[in-house]
């Protein structure tokens, strides 16, 4: 019976979200790979709440299958019951019908390790702007799966400096830009490191970050900084947005683990 009721449930949660997203034409920026994802969503969210655009994101690492839908519905956390499901969807539906369209920027974070979670995610998320900061042998086709699913006119922002993530944007219709360390042939957006101080660049533009931060998140800003290209941002007005992102203190220990496994 429980099973059953799931399988309703997740389908009437996928059609609600399909209904959401056409009718508020939510611009979704998917923020995937092993480890970062944290902090380029709070970065992308920083940047575009600082540029004036209408955003909301996902404010937790997403573990089971109902968060990313109800984050796009709108709904704080999973219901414990069968009589909150009701109500939650009830105020959903309600939303729906009578509520006016209110077009804005949604940030998720995309990185299960579950195939099934995944693919119930990609059956109605299609993001405008993939931002793939890294992927990991164990997960590349759960990796995959997520930028096989950006729009045509999307656009897919790709490590430069990591083979196996950059062999999941080949052969795609849609837009891609790179982004990554300087080096000699630096790619759109890059970062440097001068006198201490994290540089980020675009073109033949470059400026330094006033505040400081690890050196293992340094691709994870260079990335975000990268959103410019989907939004027209001005890039110096990017980079200093980011002077306000506050990184996750708790996430810390977690994501340079990941990085020195890599």
């Amino acid at each position: 019976m429980k099973i059953l009721f799931r399988k309703i449930l997740r389908s009437i949660v996928k059609y609600f979200c399909l209904i959401a997203i056409n009718k508020h034409n939510l611009e979704i920026i998917a923020v995937g790979g092993w480890y970062g994802t944290d902090i380029s969503r709070e970065a992308v969210y920083t940047i575009l709440k600082k540029s004036g655009k209408k955003v909301r994101r996902i404010i937790h690492s997403p573990t089971v299958d109902w968060d990313i839908p109800l984050t796009i519905l709108g709904i704080r956390s999973v219901p414990n019951n069968v009589f909150v499901w009701i109500f939650e969807l009830a105020k959903s539906a309600v939303r729906l019908l009578f509520l006016k369209s209110n077009p804005s920027t949604l940030v998720l974070q995309i990185n299960s390790q579950d195939t099934g979670i995944m693919k119930y995610w990609m059956s109605f998320v299609h993001p405008d702007v993939v931002i793939m900061l890294n992927s990991h042998a164990g997960t590349l086709n759960l990796e995959l799966l997520l930028v096989e699913n950006v729009k045509p006119s999307g656009l897919l922002i790709v490590n430069n400096d990591n083979m196996r993530t950059k062999s999941l944007a080949q052969g795609k219709n849609s837009g891609i830009i790179y982004f990554g360390e300087k080096g000699k042939n630096p790619p759109e957006y890059y970062f440097s490191v001068v006198n201490n101080t994290l540089q980020l660049g675009h073109a033949n533009e470059i400026y330094p970050l006033q505040k400081t931060f690890p050196e293992f998140t340094y691709p994870f800003l260079s990335a975000s900084s990268a959103i410019a290209q989907y939004y027209s941002l001005v890039f110096k007005d990017v980079c200093e947005a980011l002077n306000y992102f506050e990184l996750p203190s708790d996430k810390i220990h977690t994501l340079f683990s990941k990085f020195v496994e890599e």
